[in-house]
């Protein structure tokens, strides 16, 4: 089990309790502000305080921030569908951005994607839901497909690969 605190990241076998938090600490957030998700068997969690993170099941390790994430940028949830991580509600430069979606490079199996600014050489992406106003409250996976949820609307993203890769 991985334990979020409002300052620090446990490990527990049910037993002992091994702190993780990253090297450098944590800026204080709530509970309840904590996402998580698997992604090829990694965790990986964030809240909308802290850049998201990953953890490689190794207790004498910390959890290290994602690589190629934008340094400042922040995410309200983070979540997974086929081999990428999506982060929705972005705040970047001290700006939100409640209806935007970014999308990793993808991945393969056992793996953690590297890369999150699109480039000719990756499929990372990104858009903005601006269809309906309101904010992004979360996503989950439902077969191929992410149900992305916001105040008042719901969107489904699904893999279609080549220039668009996710509709």
């Amino acid at each position: 089990w991985i334990v979020f605190t409002t300052t620090t990241i446990s490990v527990t076998d049910g037993y002992t309790y091994t702190d993780i938090t990253p090297v450098g600490g944590l800026n204080a957030t709530t509970a309840g502000e904590w996402t998580a998700v698997t992604l090829n068997g990694i965790p990986v969690f964030s809240n909308p305080q802290n850049p998201p993170m990953y953890w490689a099941m190794n207790p004498a390790s910390p959890a290290l921030v994602l690589p190629g994430w934008p340094v400042g940028a922040t995410c309200q949830a983070i979540s997974a569908v086929k081999y990428h991580l999506v982060a929705l509600g972005i705040t970047e430069a001290g700006i939100n951005y409640p209806s935007q979606v970014w999308w990793s490079e993808g991945v393969q199996a056992g793996a953690i994607p590297q890369e999150w600014l699109p480039t000719p050489e990756n499929d990372a992406g990104d858009t903005i839901l601006a269809d309906s106003t309101g904010s992004i409250m979360g996503a989950y996976p439902l077969r191929d497909q992410l149900v992305i949820y916001k105040d008042n609307s719901t969107y489904i993203m699904q893999y279609v690969a080549g220039q668009y890769v996710y509709a």
